[in-house]
């Protein structure tokens, strides 16, 4: 790779602009990478077409900005594209992460408001929701479901509940995660439901 994409590097270096179909091929190979990188980290909450498009067109932004600290001493071309793609993608899983505290910030706020309190209209639809959440986590294991329990619902921490439990928190770690992909397929189950 890092002799198919010299002509990029060298001419941004030069201020040009590199060959079009060449440039192409690198944003497919970028588009390719960060797919392959969401479903590696597991972060499915970037896996829209809006996300992918975003991260591809920033991705020729920052390489262009950043093809100055580019050094074929230090690494290859393609160890460097790769390391701007790895940055890219966990960068966007932490705005997602801040967007969603911040949202969740905003929900306890709103829950906590007269607003809140003198909306029956609301009442109807967390009740509808906090059904559905129920629903789910009867068809968790007993296992999971005590799990989630305790980490998520009662706040403990990985080693009180392992305590608790009287397991490991290896153990907890394990089947909390488990508990998380069970629900999140399940709640897509429901989604998909709703469309047909």
């Amino acid at each position: 790779m890092a002799q198919k994409y010299q002509p990029i590097y060298e001419a941004l270096i030069a201020g040009k602009k590199p060959d079009e179909s060449l440039w192409i091929e690198l944003l497919s190979h970028c588009r390719f990478e960060v797919c392959r990188r969401i479903k590696f980290h597991n972060f499915g909450f970037l896996e829209n077409e809006d996300d992918i498009d975003r991260l591809v067109h920033d991705f020729g932004y920052a390489i262009a900005r950043s093809i100055h600290r580019y050094d074929s001493e230090r690494a290859t071309f393609k160890t460097y594209i790769n390391g701007i793609i790895d940055n890219m993608v966990i960068e966007a899983s932490k705005q997602f992460n801040k967007r969603k505290r911040e949202k969740s910030l905003e929900i306890f706020h709103y829950f906590n408001s007269d607003e809140w309190k003198n909306n029956s209209e609301s009442h109807s639809i967390l009740k509808e929701e906090v059904e559905e959440l129920n629903e789910i986590l009867k068809q968790l294991t007993t296992q999971q479901y005590n799990i989630v329990k305790l980490r998520l619902i009662e706040n403990l921490s990985v080693e009180e509940t392992a305590l608790q439990l009287g397991i490991s928190t290896k153990i907890v770690s394990n089947r909390l995660n488990k508990a998380k992909e069970r629900i999140k397929a399940l709640k897509e189950q429901n989604i998909n439901s709703l469309k047909h």
